[in-house]
């Protein structure tokens, strides 16, 4: 048996060996040196999230939503094909910048190649099954669905990002159920919240002008580590310190330029595209949760509250745009 104590969920014990062996197998233990926020944390301070702590936390989300084990165990495996500094390969190949989807193109190859097949031939979890999140609606769907994974990271990077909970996360989750195979709220007003809190982490958490600017730069550090032969391609799948004392390492021009940039003191400004130097788009992020009503009727809280998604059209036309940016002091 292992105890969690999470910042989340609280205390929780798992005692099937097979998530236990999981969480001690090294592609789950890598995931603790990578940083769920890619290169934000080089121009911010205050609390980190790693890839490893999200994914047990989706883990522990199911269990406690009553979740098969094997749907647990998609659960706890989700992240493992993430890269070093995690989306921000998405700004290094850029036709996956719009889904930031480029590490599920490797998620077979990275179970595969590793030790947990052999785990999970052990307690007679398919594999194949597994790695399949389409099988496990609890666990994956598509916005603007609530899902295990989408509530997870919400929960956790609100918490870190303010230095603790004032109590909305654990109102959050006592409001969660399963209803027909879907994760919803019981809850009108709890999930009205949710929605309007989920969206502010989209506009003011995860879409903030100076995370924009650290990605587009470690981006291009990273393109030009692997066009010069810096970095393999291999050297992706290492760790956020590895891959980062690499480019370090290097006296390229270009590279270094690039990494002056990414310091806590980065100030940018937003300007017009004409005098701007780094566009970008981001990566419009909402939820319309369904709620079980009066008389178990399932409602979607945009039907309820139209004005919830008339803010979210307002997003989406404000994304469109375009972001751009001028450095104003590094």
């Amino acid at each position: 048996m292992v105890v969690i104590n999470d910042i989340v969920y609280g205390q929780i014990e798992v005692t099937d060996q097979v998530l236990i062996e999981l969480m001690a197998s090294a592609p789950l233990q890598r995931l603790k040196l990578i940083d769920q926020h890619g290169a934000r944390p080089m121009v911010t301070t205050g609390a980190r999230v790693n890839r490893y702590d999200h994914c047990v936390g989706v883990m522990l989300l199911l269990r406690k939503l009553g979740a098969t084990v094997e749907e647990q165990v998609a659960g706890l495996l989700h992240d493992v094909p993430h890269t070093a500094f995690s989306h921000v390969i998405d700004y290094v190949f850029t036709d996956n910048n719009n889904e930031h989807s480029f590490h599920e193109n490797y998620f077979e190859k990275m179970v595969m190649e590793s030790e947990i097949p052999g785990i999970l031939k052990k307690y007679g979890v398919d594999v194949h099954r597994v790695i399949n999140e389409s099988l496990f609606s609890l666990l994956e769907r598509g916005l603007p669905d609530l899902c295990a994974d989408r509530l997870d990271y919400s929960f956790r990077d609100f918490m870190a990002f303010n230095n603790g909970d004032d109590g909305r996360c654990a109102r959050f989750v006592s409001h969660l159920i399963v209803h027909n195979g879907e994760i919803i709220f019981d809850d009108m007003d709890v999930a009205l919240e949710y929605a309007k809190h989920y969206l502010w982490m989209d506009k003011s958490q995860w879409s903030t002008y100076s995370s924009v600017a650290a990605y587009q730069f470690l981006g291009e550090c990273i393109k030009r580590a692997l066009e010069i032969k810096v970095l393999t391609f291999d050297d992706l799948f290492l760790t956020d310190d590895v891959v980062l004392a690499k480019l370090r390492e290097s006296t390229d021009e270009v590279i270094q330029d690039n990494l002056a940039y990414l310091v806590p003191t980065l100030k940018v400004e937003v300007v017009s595209a004409e005098e701007a130097d780094i566009s970008s788009m981001a990566k419009l992020r909402f939820v319309n949760p369904k709620v079980l009503g009066p008389e178990r009727v399932v409602s979607l809280v945009g039907d309820l509250y139209p004005q919830m998604l008339e803010k979210v059209e307002d997003r989406r036309k404000a994304i469109e745009k375009g972001i751009f940016l001028r450095v104003v002091s590094k």
